[in-house]
């Protein structure tokens, strides 16, 4: 089975940018030419005429990310999925079949400039700021496109793709500076990380709204 992204606008169910399992509508099909597309449950599918798959990019192969660990894999890493089933299991190249719980397939819905990923190069999270036609996404400060394989997506606690990653405030008191209590942030408190900067301070919207430049130790993961 192929991947198929949507290139239109929203209508009938389709999103777009969003990846959905299809075939060829000849394999197992009275009806002749184009494609099948389904729609997120058994039966339930869209027919594409010849004329339009236009609107479609089809894909023998896709990435997608593991939202638990699987093997040696860790949430967050990218792998390569070769077949979707019409029941929603993902094919993983000699790993098996996955279903949604373990595998979230990467599309135009999560892949997009403003998404925080961190890169496997430095391990700091950096902003996409340009998405090409195979998802390669090209971050902050580089202007190359690279393979979503070299970054890891954020996860939630539950196991949810995130377009950016939690952080915990564990203090507000610098311990490199006793007297010094930073402003904006409570304890106790999670907030959306942006980025972390080359000297590892993380960048983050606190209490004001405002993006602020933090120390890294007032924080956790999470």
């Amino acid at each position: 089975m192929s991947f198929a992204r949507w290139k239109g606008v929203q209508k009938e169910g389709l999103v777009p940018g969003k990846a959905y399992p299809a075939f060829s509508a000849m394999e197992g099909s009275a009806a002749g030419g184009g494609m099948r597309v389904f729609l997120g449950s058994p039966g339930k599918f869209f027919h594409v005429t010849e004329a339009g798959l236009e609107s479609w990019e089809v894909s023998e192969k896709v990435y997608a990310v593991a939202l638990r660990g699987i093997e040696d894999v860790k949430p967050g890493e990218v792998l390569v999925a070769t077949d979707w089933t019409q029941d929603g299991k993902v094919e993983v190249e000699g790993m098996g079949y996955y279903g949604s719980e373990w595998l979230e397939v990467l599309d135009r819905t999560n892949v997009f400039p403003g998404v925080s990923v961190l890169d496997s190069k430095d391990e700091h999270w950096k902003r996409v700021v340009a998405v090409d036609e195979a998802l390669w996404v090209r971050v902050d400060g580089l202007g190359e496109f690279r393979s979503p394989e070299e970054f890891k997506f954020p996860v939630s606690d539950s196991c949810e793709l995130l377009a950016e990653p939690l952080v915990t405030c564990v203090r507000t008191m610098d311990t490199r500076k006793p007297h010094s209590v930073y402003g904006g942030v409570t304890e106790g408190k999670r907030y959306y990380l942006h980025m972390t900067t080359g000297d590892g301070k993380f960048v983050l919207k606190g209490d004001g709204g405002e993006p602020r430049l933090y120390p890294r130790e007032l924080f956790r993961m999470g």
